[in-house]
Protein backbone atom coordinates (compact mmCIF):
# COMPACT_ATOMS: atom_id res chain seq x y z
CA UNK A 1 0.00 0.00 0.00
CA UNK A 2 2.89 2.23 0.74
CA UNK A 3 4.00 3.69 -2.60
CA UNK A 4 0.47 3.41 -4.56
CA UNK A 5 -1.23 5.24 -2.13
CA UNK A 6 1.58 8.24 -1.56
CA UNK A 7 1.14 8.91 -5.03
CA UNK A 8 -2.77 9.66 -4.77
CA UNK A 9 -1.62 12.27 -2.37
CA UNK A 10 -2.65 15.84 -3.39
CA UNK A 11 0.25 16.93 -5.31
CA UNK A 12 1.49 13.68 -6.62
CA UNK A 13 -1.19 13.36 -9.31
CA UNK A 14 0.14 15.15 -12.25
CA UNK A 15 3.61 12.78 -11.66
CA UNK A 16 1.85 9.50 -11.15
CA UNK A 17 -0.59 9.53 -14.78
CA UNK A 18 2.80 10.60 -16.48
CA UNK A 19 4.12 7.20 -15.30
CA UNK A 20 0.79 5.59 -15.67
CA UNK A 21 1.43 4.05 -19.28
CA UNK A 22 4.69 2.38 -18.23
CA UNK A 23 3.21 1.04 -15.44
CA UNK A 24 -0.01 -0.27 -16.66
CA UNK A 25 2.23 -2.02 -19.22
CA UNK A 26 4.11 -3.15 -16.47
CA UNK A 27 0.97 -4.20 -14.41
CA UNK A 28 -0.17 -6.36 -17.19
CA UNK A 29 2.89 -8.33 -17.91
CA UNK A 30 3.12 -9.46 -13.87
CA UNK A 31 -0.26 -10.30 -13.89
CA UNK A 32 0.33 -12.46 -17.35
CA UNK A 33 3.03 -14.21 -15.50
CA UNK A 34 0.67 -14.94 -12.60
CA UNK A 35 -0.23 -18.64 -13.45
CA UNK A 36 -2.84 -19.09 -10.83
CA UNK A 37 -4.17 -15.40 -10.82
CA UNK A 38 -4.16 -16.03 -6.84
CA UNK A 39 -1.97 -12.41 -7.16
CA UNK A 40 -3.09 -8.80 -9.09
CA UNK A 41 -0.52 -6.12 -10.19
CA UNK A 42 -2.53 -2.96 -10.11
CA UNK A 43 -1.99 1.18 -10.93
CA UNK A 44 -4.62 2.24 -8.58
CA UNK A 45 -6.04 5.77 -9.79
CA UNK A 46 -8.80 6.75 -6.76
CA UNK A 47 -9.09 5.86 -2.83
CA UNK A 48 -12.74 4.47 -4.73
CA UNK A 49 -10.76 1.85 -6.90
CA UNK A 50 -8.73 0.96 -3.74
CA UNK A 51 -12.00 0.13 -2.20
CA UNK A 52 -13.59 -1.89 -4.86
CA UNK A 53 -10.65 -3.94 -5.36
CA UNK A 54 -9.90 -4.98 -1.79
CA UNK A 55 -13.88 -5.25 -0.84
CA UNK A 56 -13.70 -7.36 -4.78
CA UNK A 57 -11.06 -10.00 -3.20
CA UNK A 58 -13.02 -10.50 0.30
CA UNK A 59 -16.61 -11.34 -1.85
CA UNK A 60 -14.89 -13.55 -4.34
CA UNK A 61 -12.19 -15.47 -2.20
CA UNK A 62 -13.58 -15.16 1.60
CA UNK A 63 -13.67 -18.91 1.13
CA UNK A 64 -9.67 -18.88 1.23
CA UNK A 65 -9.93 -18.58 5.35
CA UNK A 66 -13.18 -21.24 5.65
CA UNK A 67 -10.13 -23.63 7.42
CA UNK A 68 -10.04 -20.66 10.85
CA UNK A 69 -13.76 -20.77 11.22
CA UNK A 70 -13.86 -22.50 14.48
CA UNK A 71 -10.94 -19.80 15.42
CA UNK A 72 -12.42 -16.55 17.53
CA UNK A 73 -11.77 -12.91 16.43
CA UNK A 74 -9.13 -12.99 18.94
CA UNK A 75 -7.49 -15.73 18.04
CA UNK A 76 -7.47 -14.91 14.33
CA UNK A 77 -6.48 -11.46 14.73
CA UNK A 78 -3.60 -12.81 17.04
CA UNK A 79 -2.57 -15.53 14.00
CA UNK A 80 -2.70 -13.04 11.43
CA UNK A 81 -0.52 -10.12 13.09
CA UNK A 82 2.35 -12.97 13.64
CA UNK A 83 2.65 -13.44 10.19
CA UNK A 84 5.63 -11.61 8.33
CA UNK A 85 5.33 -8.54 7.13
CA UNK A 86 6.42 -8.32 3.47
CA UNK A 87 6.56 -5.30 1.60
CA UNK A 88 4.80 -5.15 -2.51
CA UNK A 89 7.81 -3.52 -4.07
CA UNK A 90 10.10 -6.64 -3.70
CA UNK A 91 8.76 -8.02 -6.99
CA UNK A 92 6.94 -4.57 -8.50
CA UNK A 93 10.48 -3.26 -8.48
CA UNK A 94 10.52 0.49 -9.16
CA UNK A 95 6.84 0.52 -10.44
CA UNK A 96 4.60 2.09 -8.59
CA UNK A 97 2.15 -0.30 -8.14
CA UNK A 98 -0.25 -1.90 -5.24
CA UNK A 99 0.37 -5.38 -5.24
CA UNK A 100 -2.98 -7.59 -3.94
CA UNK A 101 -2.44 -11.32 -2.67
CA UNK A 102 -5.75 -13.59 -2.41
CA UNK A 103 -5.90 -14.96 1.25
CA UNK A 104 -4.32 -18.08 0.47
CA UNK A 105 -1.55 -16.76 -1.01
CA UNK A 106 -1.33 -14.49 2.25
CA UNK A 107 -1.17 -17.35 4.21
CA UNK A 108 1.07 -19.52 1.79
CA UNK A 109 4.83 -20.36 2.29
CA UNK A 110 6.20 -17.25 -0.07
CA UNK A 111 3.84 -15.10 -0.90
CA UNK A 112 5.07 -12.46 -3.01
CA UNK A 113 3.77 -9.44 -0.60
CA UNK A 114 1.57 -9.35 2.69
CA UNK A 115 1.19 -6.22 3.62
CA UNK A 116 -0.61 -3.52 5.66
CA UNK A 117 -3.55 -4.19 3.06
CA UNK A 118 -3.27 -8.33 2.42
CA UNK A 119 -3.36 -8.61 6.31
CA UNK A 120 -6.55 -6.26 6.71
CA UNK A 121 -8.34 -8.78 3.60
CA UNK A 122 -7.32 -11.48 5.84
CA UNK A 123 -9.05 -9.99 8.83
CA UNK A 124 -12.22 -9.02 6.34
CA UNK A 125 -12.63 -12.18 5.24
CA UNK A 126 -13.36 -13.57 9.14
CA UNK A 127 -15.86 -10.87 9.53
CA UNK A 128 -16.87 -11.32 6.33
CA UNK A 129 -17.94 -14.77 6.86
CA UNK A 130 -18.92 -14.37 10.60
CA UNK A 131 -21.55 -11.70 9.99
CA UNK A 132 -19.14 -8.64 11.37
CA UNK A 133 -19.23 -5.38 10.29
CA UNK A 134 -16.09 -3.85 8.88
CA UNK A 135 -14.52 -1.55 6.95
CA UNK A 136 -11.32 -0.76 4.55
CA UNK A 137 -9.78 2.62 5.54
CA UNK A 138 -6.54 4.31 4.96
CA UNK A 139 -4.66 6.48 7.55
CA UNK A 140 -1.28 7.85 8.74
CA UNK A 141 0.75 7.62 11.50
CA UNK A 142 2.07 11.61 10.89
CA UNK A 143 -0.21 14.68 11.94
CA UNK A 144 0.42 16.47 8.62
CA UNK A 145 -1.96 17.89 6.31
CA UNK A 146 -3.06 14.93 3.61
CA UNK A 147 -0.80 16.97 0.91
CA UNK A 148 1.88 16.09 3.11
CA UNK A 149 1.58 13.14 4.19
CA UNK A 150 4.40 10.85 2.50
CA UNK A 151 3.23 7.24 3.63
CA UNK A 152 -0.16 5.89 3.72
CA UNK A 153 -1.58 2.92 5.82
CA UNK A 154 -4.62 0.48 5.32
CA UNK A 155 -6.32 -0.55 8.03
CA UNK A 156 -9.57 -2.72 8.66
CA UNK A 157 -12.24 -1.26 11.37
CA UNK A 158 -14.64 -3.59 12.96
CA UNK A 159 -17.88 -2.40 14.56
CA UNK A 160 -18.07 -4.67 17.43
CA UNK A 161 -20.09 -3.86 20.91
CA UNK A 162 -21.80 -0.83 19.03
CA UNK A 163 -18.72 0.87 18.08
CA UNK A 164 -16.07 0.93 15.44
CA UNK A 165 -12.60 -0.33 16.64
CA UNK A 166 -9.64 0.09 14.76
CA UNK A 167 -7.93 -3.03 14.15
CA UNK A 168 -4.37 -3.26 12.65
CA UNK A 169 -3.17 -6.27 12.12
CA UNK A 170 0.36 -5.55 9.83
CA UNK A 171 3.16 -6.04 12.65
CA UNK A 172 3.77 -8.30 15.60
CA UNK A 173 3.54 -5.45 17.45
CA UNK A 174 0.35 -4.74 16.97
CA UNK A 175 -2.54 -4.93 19.57
CA UNK A 176 -6.58 -4.90 19.76
CA UNK A 177 -8.00 -2.12 19.86
CA UNK A 178 -5.55 -0.10 17.95
CA UNK A 179 -2.78 1.35 20.12
CA UNK A 180 -1.14 3.61 17.91
CA UNK A 181 -2.60 6.97 16.87
CA UNK A 182 -4.01 8.10 12.71
CA UNK A 183 -4.37 10.68 11.08
CA UNK A 184 -6.14 11.91 8.02
CA UNK A 185 -8.03 8.92 8.11
CA UNK A 186 -10.07 7.93 5.18
CA UNK A 187 -13.11 5.14 4.57
CA UNK A 188 -12.60 3.15 1.85
CA UNK A 189 -15.46 1.11 1.39
CA UNK A 190 -18.15 -0.83 3.97
CA UNK A 191 -19.93 -4.39 4.59
CA UNK A 192 -22.43 -4.44 6.93
CA UNK A 193 -24.82 -7.80 7.02
CA UNK A 194 -28.19 -7.51 8.57
CA UNK A 195 -28.63 -8.93 11.95
CA UNK A 196 -30.59 -11.25 11.04
CA UNK A 197 -28.55 -12.81 8.14
CA UNK A 198 -25.02 -14.37 8.34
CA UNK A 199 -22.19 -14.26 5.29
CA UNK A 200 -22.65 -17.34 3.35
CA UNK A 201 -20.08 -19.25 3.86
CA UNK A 202 -18.25 -20.59 0.42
Amino acid sequence: MMATVAGMAAGGLLARFLLRKSEEETARELNAGEEDKAVSYVVAKTWEDVGRLLMGIVEGHHGDVAPYDNFTFQQWYEHVRSLPYIPDQRKAGEHDLDVFCRPRRTLGDNPPCRDCDDKAILMACWCFRHGVPFRFAVCSYEDAKEAEVECWHCILEVLLGGAWSECDSTYPEDSFPGWRKYHNKIILSEWAKPDNQRAERA
